[in-house]
């Protein structure tokens, strides 16, 4: 053992080093995630035909997705914690958007046991418009050709697809929700 803590301080240094190190590997990772949230081309002009299934295991096709002429807001995603919080994300927003676009949300993830808790949140809030559809064999994610979720789309009255983002839309991001919310307008 060396005198006056010489080993000491160089355990010290090390977890000091270490601790850098990881900081910045952990700020890093934090702008890799949140640099890849964008605005993307919309992957096509019109939904594809495609079979969904509904809560109470009825088939939906999603050419039969719309809203009498007003916006729709799209969001497929898993249902972990991203996907749980777009839809808590949109459920907040709800009334004030609702009150300018008349917009009608269509969620469709790939499983129900979280889905049926946040329908039984949104019909709380008195949220009719929410759809939860449920792409059983992701034959909607590949026929929009969707290599990662969150993804979101905007329809404009015609059912034409307006908007597209892949990612997370927080708050923190340049206009995230707002952005969203003048994507219905504009499609209005």
């Amino acid at each position: 053992m060396a005198k006056n803590g010489q080993v000491c301080g160089a355990v010290i240094y090390n977890n000091i080093d270490t601790m850098k190190r990881f900081f910045l590997a952990l700020a890093f990772l934090a702008f890799i995630v949140t640099s890849h949230a964008q605005d993307v081309e919309p992957p096509v002009e019109y939904l594809p035909s495609v079979n969904l299934l509904t809560k109470d295991s009825t088939l939906f096709n999603t050419k039969n997705i719309s809203n009498g002429g007003k916006p729709i807001l799209i969001c497929f995603s898993s249902l972990n914690t991203f996907g749980l919080k777009s839809i808590k994300d949109v459920i907040e927003n709800y009334e004030e958007w609702f009150k300018y676009t008349h917009f009608k949300f269509y969620f469709i993830g790939w499983s129900w046991d979280k889905l049926h808790k946040m329908r039984l949140a949104w019909q709380a809030l008195k949220c009719e418009q929410f759809v939860a559809l449920q792409d059983y064999n992701k034959e909607f994610l590949r026929a929009l050709n969707i290599k990662e979720y969150p993804f979101y789309m905007v329809l404009d009255g015609t059912g034409k697809v307006t908007w597209a983002h892949v990612g997370i839309i927080s708050y923190e991001e340049d206009c995230g929700w707002d952005k969203v919310f003048l994507e219905l307008l504009k499609a209005k």
